[in-house]
């Protein structure tokens, strides 16, 4: 068996994969195209690729590897992200993944200092492996409870609150990198990668012929003045605040307030949040606690990051999984 990066030409059985679990009920044909063409973009072309553990032409299992770049404590970590970990039906149950991942990890330390997952199966997987898992809670908000602004707060027009443009990628990215600083870890971002995310929703959209503003990025602000922004993925049965970043507390706070008005517009009774590390949202009240899903795992490869570290209640960013 081999490890070795898939090519652009030997892609359907992953997409195929993808499709089945993420995405079902699109033609895999324009699936297939959807998936070349998020691999195709400046961004990925740069920081993403597929990977497969072989057997000969056979391929048992794949990952997507992501480089990256995180800052921990004032210092830059070259991050390999793992995420996209599937094996295919027939082979499932032998092993595959572990050996995958085993060997992804020793080839790893040569070009990264940390490796990164979110885990959507049992994370004590992967702390076999010698990941730790980073605590994180998710926080539900019910729409139809009273609103989270405290008292005597100032009105924001709601024509300030609206649905982003690329133009708008000069003021947020600033905004996101001075917000992040405070944090105890944050990824380093281009404007190629928020392109690229801006993309993916209109790709969905064209490509797969999904519901518009499934995935959004919404901004409190004029343009050239955004004082605030969210990515929002909006799901039939609940709304998640996936990130969300402002300079004042009291703009979170509007831009939380329109979701859960906008999500009870469209009939959905919960919204979520999550938060790394022990921290709890700086607004409103939840009506429940639980713990994050899917767990945010670390393996620090060859380097010595102190990963007690991470679990640090200043670091109040709300985040989840869809970077990429």
């Amino acid at each position: 068996m081999e490890l070795k990066e898939i090519g652009s030409d030997d892609l359907s059985p992953v997409a195929e994969l993808n499709r089945a679990i993420w995405f079902p009920t699109t033609d895999p044909a324009h699936f297939l195209d959807y998936y070349r063409t998020v691999l195709a973009t400046t961004w990925s072309q740069s920081h993403v690729k597929v990977m497969g553990l072989m057997q000969g032409d056979r391929l048992l299992s794949t990952f997507k590897l992501y480089s990256v770049d995180m800052s921990i404590a004032g210092r830059v970590w070259r991050t390999a992200g793992i995420g996209a970990l599937m094996t295919l039906p027939a082979h499932r149950g032998q092993g595959h993944a572990s050996h995958m991942l085993k060997a992804a990890l020793a080839a790893l330390r040569n070009a990264y200092d940390i490796g990164m997952l979110f885990a959507e199966i049992n994370p004590m997987f992967f702390v076999r492996l010698g990941f730790v898992q980073v605590p994180t809670s998710i926080h539900e908000y019910d729409t139809t409870r009273a609103a989270v602004q405290p008292a005597g707060a100032a009105e924001i027009p709601e024509h300030l609150i609206r649905e982003a443009h690329e133009i708008d990628l000069e003021d947020v990215m600033p905004l996101y990198d001075r917000t992040s600083r405070a944090f105890s870890m944050h990824a380093v971002r281009d404007i190629w990668l928020w392109r690229h995310r801006l993309e993916l929703g209109r790709m969905r959209e064209r490509v797969l012929g999904l519901p518009r503003g499934g995935y959004r990025l919404v901004v409190l602000g004029e343009p050239g003045n955004v004082q605030a922004y969210m990515w929002l993925h909006c799901r039939e049965e609940r709304w998640e605040v996936e990130e969300i970043a402002g300079l004042r507390g009291d703009a979170l706070s509007h831009l939380l307030e329109w979701t859960l008005r906008e999500a009870r517009k469209a009939g959905v009774g919960r919204v979520r949040v999550q938060v790394r590390g022990s921290a709890r949202p700086a607004w409103g009240a939840p009506v429940s606690t639980s713990r994050g899903e899917p767990a945010f795992m670390i393996h620090p490869l060859a380097s010595s990051l102190d990963l007690d570290a991470l679990d640090n209640p200043e670091a109040n960013v709300l985040w989840k999984t869809d970077w990429f």
